[in-house]
């Protein structure tokens, strides 16, 4: 329907991510290829959520459809929205777009933007600190000194699981002292979230299983 596109960009974004409403996703990918066409055709805050969404339901097919317009388009405001909604799950499409993060095509400016999002859609962050090890030197060299310094919030600001808080803290354990406030803040961020997420879970699941019977 194509009144759900017209919904507030919040709620979309609950729905496209969470929900496992088909009528959303499919409404979300049509409003994504109207935008990717013609940005002035879609609200740019729903285009967005309608991107990320598709974007996260996609087997990674879409990526070169990004990628393409990105490197076509004129429009700032599109440029941006795309490149912040890279929220594909495929390794060789993760791998890619930082290859392309890094490349002459992204402003210096937005070049870290593929590792945070990545970082909070990935469930498993061992493929964003395999191509940092390969990529450690380019990478600080592409993005703005100012950021170098955030480097472990910008690569586990969603570290909200024993295994990605272990790959964080490994990763940075030789102890480089101009990433310990960060990797300091990004550490207490990630023990803070497993610590609700455990205290919640058991709530959670008798909840679910409650209104699997209604």
């Amino acid at each position: 329907s194509e009144a759900l596109i017209q919904m507030r960009p919040r709620l979309l974004r609950v729905l496209g991510e969470f929900g496992s409403d088909p009528a959303v996703r499919e409404a979300a990918a049509r409003a994504a290829d109207r935008y990717l066409e013609s940005p002035a055709s879609v609200d740019a805050d729903l285009a967005r959520e309608a991107l990320r969404i598709t974007a996260l339901r996609d087997d990674g097919s879409r990526y070169a459809q990004y990628q393409q317009v990105y490197l076509a388009s004129t429009s700032a405001d599109q440029k941006s929205n795309i490149l912040t909604s890279m929220y594909f799950h495929d390794p060789d499409i993760v791998r890619r777009h930082l290859d392309f993060s890094i490349s002459g095509d992204v402003p210096a400016g937005d070049a870290a933007l593929g590792m945070y999002r990545f970082n909070y859609i990935l469930d498993d962050h061992t493929i964003l600190y395999e191509w940092l090890d390969a990529n450690l030197e380019p990478f600080l060299a592409k993005i703005p000194e100012v950021f170098h310094v955030n480097l472990p919030r910008i690569v586990g600001a969603s570290a909200c699981s024993d295994n990605n808080l272990s790959l964080l803290t490994g990763y940075f354990a030789a102890g480089d002292e101009r990433y310990a406030a960060s990797l300091a803040k990004t550490v207490e961020g990630a023990q803070t979230c497993i610590q609700r997420r455990e205290r919640h879970a058991v709530a959670l699941l008798e909840f679910l299983a409650q209104r699997s019977q209604e």
